[in-house]
């Protein structure tokens, strides 16, 4: 149970992130890098978000 919920879990937050990188038109991975031009997102409040609407 635990690893289809972690694999669950794994596969929404990388679909989430990717829709998020496409309209701010940046790579996944620049997401969380603070900096001009970057995502800038605190990682605590994504996961906090992420979780509230399982």
């Amino acid at each position: 149970m635990a690893k289809s919920f972690t694999e669950g879990l794994s596969t929404r937050l990388l679909k989430e992130l990717d829709v998020l990188s496409k309209q701010k038109g940046i790579k996944v991975d620049d997401l969380f890098r603070e900096g001009n031009g970057m995502g800038n997102l605190n990682p605590k409040i994504v996961y906090e978000e992420i979780l509230s609407n399982l």
